[in-house]
């Protein structure tokens, strides 16, 4: 990839936006739970947490850790948009990053 192609890293943790062209379906992280089992939606802002290289999915959960996609295919996907929350809850997009190497 050309540095100008690059718009931002993803990180453990960083909230991102996503937006699919199919419905996108969560299950419980915790199978004990009360709340219902699945969870359908196309858009939702998620916490990333890793990638599948191999598979070229993403693992992402939701913000207060109830719902989990495991194995969620980006190629499926219109939009992936990265987020930055201040201190105080606000939330703002973000733009192009610069590029940062390997150590």
């Amino acid at each position: 990839m050309d540095d100008k192609d690059f718009i931002f890293s993803l990180y453990s943790n960083d909230l991102i936006k996503i937006t699919s062209k199919k419905d996108m379906q969560f299950s419980l992280v915790n199978k004990d739970s009360t709340l219902p089992p699945n969870y359908i939606t196309r858009e939702e802002y998620l916490c990333f947490k890793k990638t599948g290289i191999s598979s070229a999915t993403i693992t992402v959960i939701n913000h207060d850790n109830t719902y989990t996609i495991p194995s969620l295919g980006v190629k499926g996907l219109l939009s992936i948009e990265k987020y930055n929350v201040d201190a105080l809850g606000n939330i703002t997009k973000v733009g192009k990053e610069k590029r940062r190497g390997f150590k």
